[in-house]
């Protein structure tokens, strides 16, 4: 019996070393393509974004600036694509005035599952239409837990759109960042996985966004709201990716030195392979951008 037990492991040894048998491998890292893109004037050509989309193989889309009619419209035509929706509230209580708009998130279906979603406004009572007393609109933020399907791995993310003066954006990012730090102890799978996409009306080096980073102070205080450190994905990529316009620029036509749009990750819990701005705008005066993460 000994020997025969010697004999089928001498077998199964040597039909590893030719081939025949598989040898076990650890599974490869989770990894989700992300895009922020600001809709605006696309005049409801849905079928250039969702091409746009697809060719960039974008996961995750996090859009802003959309009305309620594009949004409908948007919606129809990413379905067909394979994408599901975050739809998110409305950011006014008209939908048919000024504050019809939304920041839906978009998710391939094929690969993700919504855990939990939401949307809070960028004001002192975020469960509810509201802003701040300087803020010039009601600024909301959609958000939600995605699951990488067949695997443990979760992530949240935050999708927003930031009013215009440095000391309201700095408050509505103290909110997001609260939200995000009680979502994250909530949902303790997401630990270290948070990323923030938008048009955040600020240029990288703005204090705004090295207010976000922790990397400066803005009116003599800090950001010490979340210990978790966030940085743009273009600034910790592996490898960035230029178009006709650069690697920064997000609207090039009216803002030619802009880079607003962005895309923010906790390094702790990913890497950035790539990060690209893409020259094809499908109609809108901002430029889409994308970064392809790794989760550590």
């Amino acid at each position: 019996m000994n020997f025969m037990k010697r004999m089928i492991s001498l077998i199964m040894l040597v039909a590893i070393c030719v081939g025949i048998l598989p040898i076990h491998q650890a599974e490869a890292a989770s990894s989700v393509n992300i895009m922020s893109y600001n809709l605006k004037n696309t005049n409801y050509s849905f079928s250039k974004v969702t091409s746009m989309v697809k060719s960039a193989s974008a996961d995750v889309v996090g859009m802003q600036e959309v009305t309620t009619l594009q949004q409908t419209g948007m919606t129809l035509a990413m379905k067909k694509a394979g994408y599901g929706i975050v739809k998110g509230k409305a950011r006014g209580t008209n939908s048919w005035k000024e504050g019809n708009e939304y920041n839906p998130i978009y998710y391939k279906t094929s690969k993700l599952s919504v855990y939990a979603q939401g949307t809070f406004w960028l004001s002192d009572t975020p469960t509810k239409a509201s802003k701040f007393s300087d803020s010039a609109y009601n600024r909301i933020c959609t958000w939600a837990c995605f699951q990488i399907k067949g695997t443990n791995d979760y992530f949240l993310m935050f999708n927003t759109h930031l009013d215009f003066t440095d000391a309201v954006k700095v408050k509505q990012l103290n909110v997001i960042l609260t939200q995000a730090v009680a979502k994250e102890a909530h949902y303790i799978k997401t630990k270290n996985r948070i990323v923030i996409t938008g048009d955040l009306n600020a240029n990288s080096s703005s204090t705004v966004c090295k207010y976000l980073q922790g990397d400066a102070k803005f009116n003599g205080s800090a950001n010490t709201i979340t210990k978790t450190r966030f940085d743009e994905a273009r600034q910790i990529a592996k490898k960035v990716i230029s178009n006709s316009f650069g690697n920064i620029n997000t609207q090039p036509a009216s803002n030619p030195t802009g880079d607003i749009d962005h895309i923010y990750v906790t390094s702790a819990g990913f890497t950035c392979n790539s990060y690209q701005v893409i020259s094809n705008a499908a109609g809108s005066d901002h430029l889409p951008i994308v970064a392809k993460l790794t989760f550590k």
